[in-house]
């Protein structure tokens, strides 16, 4: 966001490339009670009378089926939605051929020991260290509890201050980069399954493309396609970890009570960040013991994830900053995917006062050396 005077603007990096209409589209959505730099990064939660909405007023947000917001949004939804299908066909087609040319592979090349083992696995500290769990299902349970976790709260019901549509973006964008990275990682070096009862269900043994496309989740006719060749990096990680953060950060940040943004120790922002943690641990834990994945996949799936998840935050708030040369060839279609996210604009407000102080300091100081020097 420009500051007020058009030195600042220079000095800081802002520019106004953007159309008059785009910033009379900002104004309009944050009202002059939102704009009031009182109400701190949190404004866009205060209403056009310069107070915050209570969370049984609107549960499900309902201004986010209107159709301004629709259309604003839907265009958004659909390439973030492309992306993620894309990254998620590529991470697909790896699995599908790592499954018709390494299946069999390591056994044929090493020989299993029976009844230690039928299969070659690997050592590993944790399967030497902790208790096995013989079920895979608690791992399937925190890999798929924390999605559905994120699309009930931030989707379904989010709340008057919602950011149903931002949040959406941004998830599925996010996964879908962590899916077309695991495509190159599951590849490059295939590990040996630790899961000796992993049988693949494979419906296109022949074509790792069908195969792919039947392997995709919104493909009804082939439910139970399974690879048993795709190990590093963890997709059950990856799941878990994204989720788990994009639940830590966005309780504060689209609230569903105004005591969800406190930032103090003792709040209920504390209780979600701990329990987080633990649950992530506990879903860590049982991907791993139940020798579902190795380690050092479920090391690397998490890596990813915490890398992917700050990188993508920190590109949007560089691109949003409308600098005149951006190093960031991808900035322009964040600065697109981005523009109206209502977080993003009180984001940009903040730093633009912040720059703003910053440069009337360093005139006062400038002003004062001048005088002592003279």
């Amino acid at each position: 966001m420009a500051v007020s005077s058009t030195s600042g603007e220079e000095d800081h990096g802002f520019t106004s490339e953007e159309s008059s209409s785009e910033d009379e589209e900002e104004e309009e959505e944050l009202g002059p009670a939102q704009q009031s730099s009182k109400a701190g990064f949190f404004a866009y939660h205060v209403g056009a009378d310069g107070k915050t909405p209570s969370f049984f007023s609107d549960p499900f947000c309902v201004a986010d089926f209107r159709k301004p917001a629709l259309l604003q949004f839907l265009p958004r939804v659909a390439a973030a939605a492309a992306i993620f299908a894309f990254g998620l066909y590529v991470n697909n087609v790896s699995q599908a051929w790592l499954q018709q040319n390494m299946a069999g592979y390591y056994e044929k090349n090493w020989v299993p020991v029976p009844p230690v083992n039928t299969t070659v696995i690997l050592w590993d500290v944790t399967f030497a260290s902790l208790p096995y769990v013989k079920s895979t299902k608690p791992a399937d349970a925190f890999a798929g509890g924390a999605p559905m976790f994120v699309m009930l709260r931030f989707f379904v019901v989010p709340g008057p201050r919602s950011l149903r549509w931002t949040i959406l973006c941004r998830w599925l964008v996010m996964w879908g980069i962590l899916w077309f990275g695991r495509a190159f990682t599951i590849i490059s070096t295939p590990l040996p399954n630790p899961d000796p009862t992993c049988v693949p269900k494979i419906s296109f043994p022949d074509n790792i493309f069908l195969e792919a496309w039947a392997n995709l989740p919104i493909v009804p006719m082939y439910p139970d396609e399974l690879t048993c060749q795709d190990v590093l990096y963890s997709g059950h990680t990856v799941a878990l970890t994204l989720n788990t953060m994009v639940i830590l950060k966005y309780i504060r940040t689209a609230p569903w009570f105004p005591s969800n943004s406190s930032t103090r120790w003792c709040s209920t922002s504390t209780v979600f960040n701990v329990l987080g943690v633990v649950m992530l641990l506990m879903g860590y834990y049982f991907i791993v013991a139940s020798h579902f994945h190795y380690t050092i996949d479920v090391l690397v799936g998490a890596v990813m994830t915490v890398l992917v998840f700050n990188m993508y935050h920190f590109i949007i708030k560089v691109s949003m900053l409308r600098k005149r040369k951006s190093r960031l060839c991808i900035s322009p279609f964040f600065r697109w995917l981005e523009r109206p996210a209502k977080d993003l604009k009180c984001w940009r407000r903040r730093a633009a006062e912040v720059l703003a102080q910053l440069h009337h300091d360093d005139d006062i100081i400038h002003g004062l050396e001048n005088g002592v020097l003279n």
